[in-house]
């Protein structure tokens, strides 16, 4: 029973000490796969819509003009529209919050007169900042405000247009960090608008996202297996980036290391048994010494000296019969000495 506490004892504290390492290696890996994901699809964005707001940024090449003219804000608009095949219209926006022309690719330039002024697209742009939000008539479709500005980098206008996104899959490329990992692109309206890699877009379920993934639990994903994931923001477009991957079975791993650690376990078990086999066997050899010495002694040969050299107590008992006997003179047979040796010889070899 000893032999088999010692032997146990370090199975279930290696045991507890790998599930616990094993979890904190795995949230170590997730922490580190989500940051990577989120940079790269910061990346990724940043690229697409840097491009977007250079091509429809304007400067006003006249110094202290307050107003665009008409012929300006057409070369401008045509200009715009020339240079991205992606904006479906782009229209003028004065500093007062009108719109002036509006040029589309179905149609030739026309005047709207429609009135921003309150409208956070307009405050935002004319306060020289980019804009980017989404069209509500199309999901795929974007609205990009950005502002006109003269030499003197003073606000004049603000051009309005509206883009089609297309290849949206080229925000996703970067994010499959993990073997076996897929992304896909949600609307505010809960629709997969791209998606890139092996999935099944009929196992889409949006409240998985707003339950497990932002909670950090594994959980089914599109591939119909149990994975980890990570969610990115777009924007205020509301839209979400989405990229998931085969999670770690924790449990098949634990499995896995408890067989390895109770093969260790195994192996080191029969080693203390053969140890303590060899212990007992010297152990019940010099029990035996001190009976057939004592015996020896008690036949009346005072000149027999115990020697039983193993620096604990059998030595320290074979040295005072030894004294004993040239003290005294030992002359009968003690047999309740030698009783009581041979029985604690029993009592040890049954234990063992």
């Amino acid at each position: 029973m000893l032999f088999f506490l010692v032997a146990i004892i370090p199975l279930v504290i290696s045991s507890g000490w790998a599930i616990y390492s094993l979890k904190q290696v795995q949230e170590k890996n997730l922490e580190t796969i989500q940051l990577q994901i989120q940079q790269n699809i910061n990346e990724n964005i940043a690229d697409y819509f840097q491009q977007k707001f250079e091509v429809t940024s304007v400067q006003v090449i006249q110094d202290n003009i307050g107003m665009v003219t008409d012929e300006q804000q057409r070369y401008v608009l045509q200009e715009i529209l020339n240079k991205d095949s992606d904006i479906q219209e782009v229209s003028f926006i004065n500093s007062r919050g009108v719109e002036g022309l509006l040029l589309t690719r179905s149609s030739d330039f026309v005047v709207t007169n429609k009135k921003y002024v309150g409208d956070q697209m307009f405050k935002r742009a004319i306060g020289g900042d980019y804009f980017l939000g989404r069209a509500d008539e199309d999901q795929q479709n974007i609205i990009i405000a950005t502002p006109v500005v003269n030499s003197l980098k003073t606000v004049v206008g603000v051009i309005k247009t509206k883009v089609k996104l297309k290849n949206l899959e080229s925000f996703l490329p970067e994010v499959l960090v993990a073997p076996g990992a897929y992304a896909y692109i949600v609307d505010s309206d809960r629709n997969i608008l791209a998606y890139l890699g092996e999935a099944d877009l009929n196992n889409f379920d949006y409240s998985v996202i707003e339950t497990d993934l932002l909670s950090g639990k594994s959980y089914i994903g599109l591939s119909s297996k149990i994975v980890s994931g990570s969610v990115s923001e777009i924007g205020n477009l509301n839209w979400l980036v989405v990229v998931e991957w085969p999670a770690v079975d924790i449990y098949q791993v634990m499995q896995v290391n408890l067989i390895q650690i109770g093969l260790v376990s195994l192996i080191a078990l029969f080693i203390v048994v053969i140890v303590s086999l060899i212990y007992s066997n010297r152990v019940s050899n010099n029990l035996n010494k001190l009976i057939e010495g004592i015996k020896i002694l008690s036949e009346g040969n005072t000149e027999f000296n115990l020697i039983i050299p193993t620096n604990d107590e059998l030595e320290q008992i074979a040295e005072n019969i030894n004294q004993l006997v040239k003290k005294d003179g030992l002359k009968v047979h003690d047999s309740s000495l030698e009783d009581k040796i041979i029985l604690k010889n029993q009592d040890l070899e049954n234990k063992l």
